[in-house]
């Protein structure tokens, strides 16, 4: 009696199990649509090929976030499984925000933390804030400082067209004519407040700027 209220107690585990193993032969659980959003599909689903015509089952969620986290364009994804036969590929891409040229002319994007991810594609690389710096820990100075500038107020971002970093010297062109802020990397923020002073001094008496030395005073108009 005993035994048979075990092998009862089992019972339900065993045909969960069955159905389970049964579905990974039952071709009506077979992937037969598939829905990338967030991307393009053709920029994901090449590495997606190998999962088309398995049973919905056996797709490895985990496999899949592996397989695609090797493109640097994706930041996050999400994998939902509708049965019987469906699956639903939630893809985050990285999110452009400055384009970084190199001291060897070599272009890359850089996300929201200032992290380079890969070169320019079909973005809109003229609306980017342009950050030329000759290494990736130099330009993510130079976005963090923009940043915190922007949050701060003291600048608003499609005010400042470019940022450069050379000989200690940090350079921004600002406004719409591009006029050349020269600033030192110490006391950056109070000699920014003096530079833009000079500016909006200049514009509100008709004149325009060339060029503002941060760290002297001296313009060139």
């Amino acid at each position: 009696m005993r035994r048979s209220r075990q092998t009862l107690r089992y019972l339900p585990l065993l045909f969960l199990g069955y159905v389970f193993f049964s579905s990974l032969l039952d071709s009506s659980f077979r992937l037969a649509e598939l829905k990338i959003e967030g991307m393009a599909e053709g920029e994901v689903l090449q590495a997606l090929l190998p999962f088309l015509g398995e049973n919905l089952p056996q797709i490895d969620e985990r496999r899949i976030k592996e397989a695609l986290s090797s493109n640097p364009y994706i930041k996050a994804v999400g994998v939902k499984k509708l049965y019987p036969s469906s699956l639903i590929i939630e893809v985050e891409p990285r999110k452009p925000k400055a384009l970084w040229v190199s001291s060897e002319g070599s272009l890359a994007l850089l996300d929201e933390d200032g992290r380079p991810f890969g070169g320019p594609r079909n973005e809109k690389i003229e609306d980017l804030l342009l950050i030329s710096a000759p290494d990736e820990d130099r330009a993510r100075r130079l976005f963090e400082i923009v940043t915190r500038w922007v949050r701060q107020g003291l600048v608003r971002r499609e005010d400042l067209m470019e940022v450069s970093f050379r000989d200690g010297e940090i350079t921004l062109f600002y406004g719409e004519d591009l006029a050349e802020i020269v600033l030192a990397e110490r006391d950056l923020d109070e000699a920014l407040k003096r530079a833009l002073c000079r500016y909006r001094d200049a514009r509100r008496r008709g004149s325009i700027l060339k060029r503002i030395d941060g760290r002297t005073g001296q313009t060139e108009g």
